[in-house]
């Protein structure tokens, strides 16, 4: 990492540390895991596929969080996955159009099928808990992602990420709408200065019995490099229980710019202990 990475950086290591000695120690709760499968149709003729393995640990008001995955990444030898479904190749072009990155016509064709672990992420979260039933939820959770994707075969960055999410959240009869905003600080490559970016989500939930909801969304989040299109996407998921402590879920998701997936969909299997 270069000196300018490492000073943009400092910073945000510095708050991230400091939550973390700030949250209490860790007390009797609930561990919760998730397991999934996504794959998305993205921009430049490339496939992304994603097994993400995420554990959260609930105890009063504090949660704490790490998320694994795999990844395989069909297309542009030199295409790397964003967290959110936009690609930028090794150069830090954002690819816009299928077989073209911008001020180049010239066709993508070193086309090759790369898999390996992805970054890690963690997480941690403090919930406050409205005093009636019709107030609102919020939720502030600080996020940093280690660089342990392979950068040799351009399935991350290489840099690490920090970021911070509030949450809101409050509950209508069976609806129950919601609200994302945060913000991350994106580690540079050497030849590559990313963007800070703005992220949010605006979306609801619906309760259909006691078992099983839908979700509606819209997903919003600045292009990390200079001339390309913000990703933007609308989806809709559905979630049941399926035995006493589990609950499977499934997503599609659409994008609205050339920076997003065309089409997206995922499963998931939660289970508490």
């Amino acid at each position: 990492m270069n000196t300018a990475s490492m000073d943009k950086g400092l910073p945000q290591a510095l708050l991230f540390t400091l939550c973390l000695v700030s949250a209490p120690p860790l007390l009797a709760g609930q561990l919760v895991t998730e397991i999934g499968y996504e794959y998305e149709d993205a921009a430049a003729d490339t496939e992304i596929t994603t097994v993400p393995l995420q554990l959260t640990y609930y105890t009063d008001v504090w949660s704490y969080a790490i998320e694994l995955s795999w990844l395989s990444v069909s297309g542009d030898a030199t295409v790397i996955p964003d967290s959110r479904g936009g690609i930028v190749n090794a150069q830090g072009q954002t690819v816009n159009a299928p077989g073209n990155t911008p001020g180049n016509t010239t066709a993508i064709t070193n086309s090759v099928t790369r898999s390996g672990m992805g970054d890690t992420r963690l997480s941690l979260a403090r919930a406050f808990f409205p005093e009636r039933d019709d107030g609102v939820f919020y939720e502030v959770t600080a996020t940093v992602k280690l660089p342990t994707a392979n950068e040799d075969k351009f399935l991350g960055t290489g840099e690490t990420d920090y970021s911070v999410k509030l949450a809101m959240s409050i509950e209508r009869d069976r609806w129950s709408p919601g609200l994302e905003l945060g913000y991350q600080w994106t580690g540079d490559r050497p030849d590559t200065d990313f963007n800070d970016v703005v992220f949010a989500s605006v979306g609801t939930g619906y309760r259909i019995d006691r078992h099983s909801s839908m979700g509606f969304g819209f997903d919003f989040r600045q292009a990390t490099v200079d001339g390309a299109d913000d990703y933007a996407s609308i989806g809709v998921n559905y979630s049941t229980d399926i035995l006493q402590r589990s609950r499977l879920g499934f997503g599609v998701d659409t994008g609205l710019t050339d920076n997003s997936p065309d089409a997206a969909f995922g499963v998931s299997l939660s289970t508490e202990f």
